[in-house]
């Protein structure tokens, strides 16, 4: 057992031979050497035995007895029997007009047929009614050609359930040549072909997916990096038709080489060293139908390894990022447009993290507080006036509730946390939201308005103190009619100054803002499109400005 029989029985080496090559063989005659055994001889026989697909897994031989006594051939088939039936498989013989002459034991266990019901034509009852028509046309039509088969159907279990199984048989003959029927195997394949089907449903799934993926997904096969099941967004990609299937990248996409782009060496150290490689915003030059192309793609290339753990292709996944990579360089550019404004204006910003408390102060305001740019709430709020505290806490709770605003504007005072020096500030600030409308942050502007509210007193005092002058004048001039119409002439042209230099000084004031509006609103026209929901934080209307 488990040696060449070959080197065992070497007299059967040229019927193996033809046996395997799927030639005819003649019956070949064994006579024991041995003397007890003179007046025995064997008749072996031998057929092929073939996979799903048609090809010689193996031979399988049958010994027939052939003496001359009767009984002795009774003895002998009785043997041949018992052997059949401990084999680990349903065994079958039929007779040259096809009928089933000989089923071994397991398939009646199997089945739950008896002898009667099974011999002749009545195996066919135990297959399948879907199955039953085709089985038994191939089998007629191989039976009457005497050719070996295999067939695949659904077989009925002894619990009445159906089971899938192959059926494979090869012709007999015997000296002279003659057909003497079929002789086969049934073998339970059902789980294999539920992990065939299921299988080939995962990967007409997975082809589906690959196919439609919005992401470019090919196969470079071997170290010529030849092009294999490209999807349509690949090929879109790539730009030079449907029919680079086949093809080497190298001669499908010259620009790799002529623009001296790094992507062919690349690939080459993957194959090489079996590790992938990954990069982000890559910008590849690529000529789409005719046209130079500079996109910008995230790149993933994935080695892909056989049975001995060696690379023999590489899987390609490019996703396109341009749209992406410009409207970020649109953002950052706006910003930096923004920011240059807010400095201009002499403003500050903050933002609001409302899942960790956390406020971020630009380095203006955090000079104006005293403290570091990043602090929680409870620490900036803590420098302000503590009449105004209150104040400012609530304006900032009311805009996160439901159905606010989500705006807010107010002023207050803050000491210097460092220098106690006092600022009135004037902040602004708008809630930003998720996609489920729950608040995350708050965005805002800060001005220092000290110096306007001082110029505001000074002017305050300054009309105070000419009103009084004036009264005094008037109390001393109420006897002189003259001097009294000269004084009121005197104190209307003072209070004409007085507002002349009031509206200018306010004019003053408020140039900047108006310039910062105006710059706000030709950025926030030119970029709201590429800065979607973040555009609202240019927009001075949701503001409340």
């Amino acid at each position: 057992m488990g040696q060449p029989i070959q080197i065992v029985w070497k007299e059967l080496g040229p019927s193996l031979e033809q046996t395997w090559r799927g030639e005819k063989t003649d019956v070949f005659i064994y006579k024991p050497v041995q003397p007890a055994e003179e007046a025995r001889q064997y008749q072996l026989s031998f057929s092929p035995v073939t996979d799903e697909t048609g090809q010689v897994v193996g031979i399988l031989s049958t010994a027939e007895e052939s003496l001359p006594d009767f009984a002795r051939n009774q003895e002998s088939e009785t043997y041949a029997r018992r052997v059949t039936d401990t084999v680990p498989a349903m065994i079958w013989t039929t007779e040259p007009d096809g009928s089933c002459s000989f089923l071994n034991r397991q398939w009646y266990e199997y089945t739950g047929q008896t002898k009667t019901q099974a011999e002749g034509f009545g195996w066919l009852n135990a297959t399948h009614p879907e199955d039953k028509q085709a089985s038994a046309q191939r089998f007629l039509e191989a039976n009457e050609k005497h050719l070996s088969f295999d067939i695949l159907y659904r077989l009925r279990r002894n619990d009445g359930t159906y089971r899938w199984a192959i059926d494979k048989g090869s012709p007999r003959f015997d000296n002279e040549g003659n057909y003497l029927g079929m002789i086969g195997t049934v073998v339970e394949v059902h789980e294999q072909k539920l992990a065939e089907e299921s299988l080939r449903a995962s990967e007409a799934k997975l082809r589906s997916i690959v196919s439609t993926a919005p992401v470019a997904i090919g196969l470079f096969m071997g170290r010529d990096l030849i092009i294999e099941n490209p999807n349509q967004t690949f090929i879109d990609i790539v730009g030079k038709g449907p029919d680079i299937v086949g093809k080497p990248l190298r001669e499908v996409m010259p620009e790799l080489v002529s623009e001296n782009q790094p992507f062919l060496q690349i690939l080459d150290d993957v194959f090489t060293t079996g590790q992938r490689f990954h990069s982000y915003g890559s910008q590849v030059k690529i000529v789409q139908n005719g046209v130079m192309t500079h996109n910008i793609y995230n790149i993933t290339y994935s080695p892909v390894f056989n049975e001995e753990g060696n690379v023999y292709a590489i899987l390609d996944i490019a996703v396109d990022v341009t749209g992406e990579a410009r409207a970020k360089q649109a953002f950052k550019e706006s910003q930096e447009i923004l920011q240059s404004m807010i400095d201009l204006a002499d403003l500050g910003t903050y933002t609001i993290d409302l899942a960790t408390n956390k406020l971020v102060k630009s380095p203006k305001v955090a000079a104006w507080y005293g403290l570091p740019e990043v602090t929680d709430i409870e620490s900036s709020v803590g420098v302000i006036l503590k009449s105004d505290q209150q104040k400012v806490l609530q304006i900032y709770r009311d805009s996160l509730q439901p159905g606010s605003s989500s705006a807010y504007q107010v002023e207050y005072t803050v000491i210097n946390a460092q220098t106690e020096q006092k600022r009135i500030l004037q902040t602004v600030g708008q809630v930003r939201k998720n996609l489920e409308g729950q608040p995350t942050h708050v965005d805002g502007l800060v001005r220092d308005v000290t110096n306007h509210y001082e110029t505001k007193a000074a002017l305050e005092f300054l009309v105070q103190k000419r009103t009084e002058e004036l009264e005094a004048t008037n109390e001393e001039l109420t006897s002189s009619i003259e001097n009294l119409a000269e004084l009121n002439e005197k104190l209307v042209r003072s209070n004409e100054s007085l507002e002349q230099f009031a509206y200018v000084a306010s004019h003053d004031l408020q140039e900047p803002l108006r310039k910062i509006q105006q710059f706000s609103d030709r950025l926030y026209l030119r970029h709201r499109q590429s800065l979607g929901e973040d555009s609202r934080l240019l927009d001075w209307n949701t503001c409340g400005l």
